[in-house]
């Protein structure tokens, strides 16, 4: 609508106001360890072992994910998509998040992956210090099974947006899908796309 721009651009210097006051007590800290990029080779590399827990996870291979990635950055008018590993103290691969970065305003999350709850807790840390370093004014996803605890403990709010249907006939993969133990994300759906694009190309 025509609105929307003109209320883009005040939520953003209001958010840059209030944050140039109070940087200090709401900037959220990266936690231990260090970040660097997430290529497609990269994420298949450490997959297995950040995924040593999970037993549903979508089959990647570096074919797609490269073509993954180029769509997503294709995908213009939902922000920079961005993908970062994080690596502990000692540089072992703990877990990594994608997202689309929209400065001064709301980023969209797309996927986060981590080998365990404390690990995710990292993760998330490094997260939500990267969107707010870069200007984001919130960060947005979709709450997956395993996530309430660690979201909870850093000033996240939750709110009921409509639930996902899923249908199998296999009751141990119906059990594993709303357990913790799956890695199905916005990445693996079309949630990323914008209505603009031509995907017929």
């Amino acid at each position: 609508t025509p609105r929307r721009p003109r209320v883009r651009g005040l939520a953003g210097k209001l958010d840059a106001l209030i944050s140039s006051a109070a940087r200090g007590v709401i900037a959220p800290a990266p936690g231990p360890g260090v970040e660097e990029p997430l290529t497609p080779a990269a994420l298949l590399e450490n997959l297995p072992r950040v995924a040593r827990r999970i037993a549903l996870r979508p089959a990647y291979d570096e074919r797609y994910l490269e073509w993954l990635f180029g769509e997503l950055r294709r995908v213009r008018g939902r922000g920079q998509p961005v993908a970062r590993l994080v690596r502990n103290e000692r540089g072992r691969p703990i877990g990594w998040y994608v997202y689309y970065l929209r400065p001064g305003w709301r980023s969209e999350v797309l996927q986060v992956a981590a080998g365990g709850e404390r690990d995710l807790g990292r993760v998330l840390d490094h997260l939500l210090a990267h969107a707010y370093a870069h200007g984001s004014a919130a960060v947005r996803g979709r709450l997956e099974p395993g996530m309430p605890q660690a979201l909870a403990g850093r000033r996240c709010f939750f709110w009921y947006r409509g639930g996902t249907l899923v249908h199998a006939r296999d009751p141990d993969l119906l059990a594993a899908i709303g357990s913790d133990r799956a890695l199905i994300t916005r990445l693996e759906g079309d949630a990323w796309l914008d209505r603009l694009v031509d995907v017929t190309r």
